[in-house]
């Protein structure tokens, strides 16, 4: 029988999510908001986990937003912390409805690390590197605030 899943090199936004695939959270998706509990109740934790790349998260009120800073040579931005799921095709589906997959966000494949990274003399071998679907604001919004931590969780005082 024929694989037709699109290996991680090729997929996009377009291609569904997989059971077994990894979704990285950031938000209110993430445990103890306000979304956790209705779409990822069967969600298997994985970790808390924080971006290889650099995002600036915006505070948009209710929820958060990250932008991608991709080609930006200096820019203000950091990797963003949040916690990483194996999810099914159904949860896939869910979050992509949720998140509005095309519209408002894009979902997008990239390195996340986790580990204890708070220790001193902690060596890269340490940490646990993944490959996770991200969703990334699609049109900046340049007037909201940087949460200047990365960290959604932390975002009063900025």
């Amino acid at each position: 029988m024929k694989n037709d899943r699109p290996t991680r090199a090729n997929r996009t936004y377009r291609d569904p999510v997989a059971t077994g695939d990894l979704v990285f959270v950031y938000g209110t998706l993430r445990r103890g908001e306000r979304f956790h509990d209705i779409y990822l109740p069967n969600a298997e934790f994985v970790g808390d986990a924080t971006t290889v790349d650099r995002y600036r998260l915006r505070d948009l009120g209710a929820f958060p937003a990250a932008e991608h800073c991709h080609g930006e040579d200096g820019a203000p931005g950091c990797g963003i912390v949040g916690e990483v799921y194996r999810v099914d095709e159904q949860t896939g589906r869910d979050l992509d409805a949720l998140e509005n997959n095309g519209g408002l966000y894009r979902r997008a494949l990239r390195s996340v690390y986790s580990g204890n990274t708070g220790v001193s003399g902690l060596l890269e071998s340490d940490l646990v590197w993944l490959t996770a679907w991200v969703f990334e604001i699609i049109n900046p919004r340049w007037n909201e605030p940087i949460i200047e931590s990365g960290d959604w969780l932390n975002r009063i005082g900025g």
